[in-house]
């Protein structure tokens, strides 16, 4: 496991994501934000 933005996310995880590792990373930035905002 490694820690992404203080989430844990499994290597394999990304590993099947591929190409799409930026459109997740944008989902986790905006799971991240604070939904008050």
């Amino acid at each position: 496991m490694i820690k992404d933005g203080g989430w844990p996310v499994s290597e394999q995880w990304l590993a099947q994501l591929g190409g799409r590792r930026e459109a997740a990373a944008a989902i986790l930035t905006q799971t991240a934000r604070c939904p008050n905002e």
